[in-house]
């Protein structure tokens, strides 16, 4: 019964400061958001959509229209979204709570992750109220309150330390329920997001193996073998199934941008510019390197001394145990086993052994791992492990010493309390009203629009991100606006925020808004005849309207709130576009104002400023137009134009095209060097980089793209151009190029062959 009273109390004093910090929340909680532009709105897209219109557990369909996604990387948190679905289908009347449960389990992750910490304490043998100072300054400080501003499924601070403490009880007491309990939890909250799955398995394996070599169990190996694969086995094996088995997507990147990027920094561990201390020290002593979010996981002033005190020990007797409460020594034995743990995950999420000379060969072997991109997130078991460790043997440290410990304990635990202050109020996390959510101002209480009319949303600004081989970033407005829309009528979303999505539907997104030069091939994928609804933001198009001005040919105006407006866009429009700027194009080239050059060739004007080469004597095994093309291997460098090109006396920029087969994953995150060299000494004038991903203008519907690059030149002289493109990443795979065109900026070229004819590098 003292148990009983002292966890009451404690998850009353918890509750008391979480309703505290979170006051707005008992108000508004299923009304508002945290966050109501970026990422964060996104997570509430996918999980009301999900509940309210999908068709299935299993399939989220409200982004990448007509495809959809599976939706565990829709960010739909089925471990939720799918009991509510599934309780509302049952005729409970949850489904309109649906908000207000999602904030509630935000803020139960941390009266849990506290709790937890207390149990682990308590099991420990610390007293029940230095156990509750420890366990409620952790969970503030906790580096997951990160990820409440806009990464909800990586805001569960709670999940270490309830894996903490079922390992602590296996510890204690090898049992197969201990081992269930940990592959439950595995299982559980992969559902809500899958780093936890990789997250938990390299704490729970780094363990377990760790007890195991520790202990010298070599008779019961066996046993280790059954407990981990109930542990982590079973949960992978349904994964496996439910996930990658009869996966219909084959083109998934193998290889997602930002292992390297992505990982943590000793700064980002143990300093945090949310600290008054640190800010004084970085202006007044060292400059603190700024560290990506990916890359912090601060552990806290305490915590940091007290690795200091590991290190040492390391060094001198080569043990990590602490080395009081000799009393006790299984409780010893399991802090040191966390700390062993700790520490090496954290050397992972630095990026080690594959940030060494020779590491990404190594990388190579370990593929798989690649797919978590983010390793910085693993510093979070360093975080629970070390300060576990340090409060645990602080507390023994005081408690075996003189009475003048105690003042440098209630420090510790001042330290604590001040920077976990700091740091839980360094984040803006006040709920936000949506202006469409407020009852009377809903999309769907526009009388004058019909939306059973339309089949898909297309934003535009266009936003696609995920297939990790193109990038086309949100804009905060367009995404609020049009996912916001999408929630209330059900419409989905041809835009994407997802992950590991694939190429082949992202090429085909994309070719829907890029400029008009195919009939797209995603309409042959669209199950019906419906037009689209277009939201265009007038306001974020400012220098970027020209990109999708063609888009508003064709398009009917149905809605205006500026700087939003609404156009009703039938399917027919787009092969309309495309018909009808071939045939302006056809026109103006038969209207005799073009000066020829002989071979086929013509320009606006009598000046000859532009520099062509098709490689048509160079047969390829794919070509876009013509007999041959430039095939390489993506780790040399390609040089596919060394040309001496003067532009015209008035010109300033000049443009370069190609065309460049882009069909496969990582094609397009190719590097492309462009020199300007002094054609008579060889002496760099300017220098330009980019990947190709950022230079296409259009698709065609067999793999190649249009990359076009326009960069400034010297005027009224001659330059050297070098263009190169290389890809280390694909080592010894082909590349094709083909069709590379040079030309004044602003100047029109035309090419009229056998077969067909160009214009500025686009052919009909």
């Amino acid at each position: 019964m003292r148990n009983i009273r002292s966890s009451i109390l404690f998850l009353f004093v918890m509750a008391t400061l979480l309703w505290l910090r979170f006051p707005d929340y008992a108000a508004h909680a299923n009304e508002w958001v945290i966050e109501a532009w970026g990422d964060g709105y996104k997570s509430y897209h996918a999980y009301l959509y999900h509940i309210r219109y999908d068709s299935t557990l299993t399939h989220f369909e409200g982004m990448n229209y007509p495809y959809g996604e599976h939706v565990i990387p829709a960010d739909t948190q089925p471990l939720l979204s799918n009991k509510i679905k599934v309780m509302a289908s049952w005729g409970i009347p949850i489904g309109p709570y649906a908000i207000g449960i999602f904030h509630a389990v935000l803020l139960l992750g941390l009266l849990l992750c506290g709790f937890f910490l207390w149990l682990i304490f308590c099991r420990l043998g610390l007293p029940a109220g230095y156990s509750a100072l420890a366990a409620i300054g952790l969970s503030f400080l906790a580096p997951q309150i990160d990820r409440m501003e806009s990464h909800f499924g990586l805001a569960h601070p709670e999940l270490l330390p309830i894996v903490f403490y079922l390992l602590l009880r296996f510890h204690q007491q090898p049992h197969w329920r201990w081992s269930l309990a940990l592959g439950l939890v595995v299982w559980a909250y992969s559902q809500i997001h899958f780093y936890y799955f990789a997250i938990l398995a390299f704490a729970i394996f780094g363990f377990m193996v760790l007890r195991w070599f520790g202990r010298r169990d070599w008779a019961q190996t066996g046993s280790y073998l059954l407990h981990g694969s109930i542990q982590l086995l079973l949960p992978f094996i349904f994964f496996f199934f439910w996930l990658y088995y009869d996966d219909p997507i084959t083109d998934r990147t193998a290889e997602p941008w930002g292992f390297f990027n992505y990982r943590a920094w000793l700064e980002g561990v143990f300093t945090s510019l949310s600290q008054p201390h640190w800010r004084w020290f970085d202006e007044h002593l060292i400059t603190i390197r700024r560290v990506d979010m990916e890359g912090q996981s601060y552990v806290g002033l305490v915590a940091l001394v007290y690795t200091l005190l590991v290190l040492s020990r390391l060094v001198r007797a080569r043990q990590l145990a602490p080395s009081p409460a000799a009393a006790q020594p299984e409780n010893n034995t399991y802090v040191g086993l966390l700390l062993g743990t700790g520490l090496l995950v954290l050397l992972f999420s630095l990026g080690l052994p594959f940030i060494l000379p020779g590491g990404e060969k190594l990388l190579e072997w370990f593929s798989p791992i690649r797919q978590f991109r983010s390793i910085g997130r693993f510093a979070w078991v360093f975080y629970y492990a070390i300060n576990i460790a340090a409060f645990y043997e602080l507390y023994y440290w005081i408690k075996e010493g003189r009475k003048s410990r105690m003042a440098l304990g209630a420090l510790a635990l001042v330290v604590l309390s001040f920077e976990s202050y700091r740091f839980v109020r360094s984040h803006d996390l006040r709920l936000d009203a949506i202006e469409e959510m407020v009852p009377g101002q809903e999309f769907t209480s526009i009388d004058s629009l019909d939306f059973d009319r339309y089949q898909a949303i297309l934003p535009v600004p266009y936003y696609n991100i995920g297939s990790d081989n193109y990038w086309w970033d949100l804009s905060g407005f367009i995404g609020q606006k049009t996912q916001t829309l999408s929630i209330q009528t059900g419409i989905p979303l041809t835009g994407a925020m997802l992950t590991r999505t694939s190429l082949y539907q992202t090429v085909n997104q994309l070719q829907l808004v890029m400029e008009p030069y195919r009939r797209p091939a995603i309409l042959d994928d669209y199950p019906n005849k419906k037009p689209l609804l277009m939201a265009w933001d007038e306001e974020r198009l400012v220098g970027r309207r020209h990109l999708y001005a063609h888009l508003l040919e064709g398009a009917k105006l149905v809605y205006a709130k500026p700087p939003l407006f609404l156009y009703e866009l039938p399917l027919t429009s787009f092969g309309d576009r495309v018909d009808s700027r071939r045939d302006s194009l056809r026109n103006s080239l038969d209207s005799g104002r073009w000066y020829s050059h002989g071979d086929g060739w013509y320009t606006a004007d009598s000046t000859k400023s532009w520099y062509a080469t098709s490689f048509d004597e160079r047969p390829a095994a794919k070509t876009y137009q013509g007999k041959g093309a430039f095939e390489g291997v993506m780790e040399a460098n390609n040089l596919v134009l060394d040309a001496v090109f003067m532009a015209g006396d008035s010109a300033t920029q000049v443009t370069f095209s190609c065309w460049m087969w882009l069909g496969a994953d990582r094609y397009p995150r190719t590097d492309m060097l462009l020199l300007e060299l002094d054609p008579n000494t060889g002496a760099e004038r300017t220098r330009h980089n980019k990947q190709s991903r950022e230079l296409v203008q259009t698709f065609d519907n067999n793999g190649w793209g249009l990359l076009e690059w326009t960069v400034p030149c010297a005027a009224g002289a001659a330059s050297r151009w070098q263009w190169s493109f290389t890809n280390a990443a694909l080592q010894d795979a082909p590349i094709w190029i083909d069709e590379v065109l040079l030309r004044s900026s602003g100047g029109e070229v035309y090419q009229k062959t056998a077969k067909n004819w160009s214009f500025n590098n686009r052919w009909w």
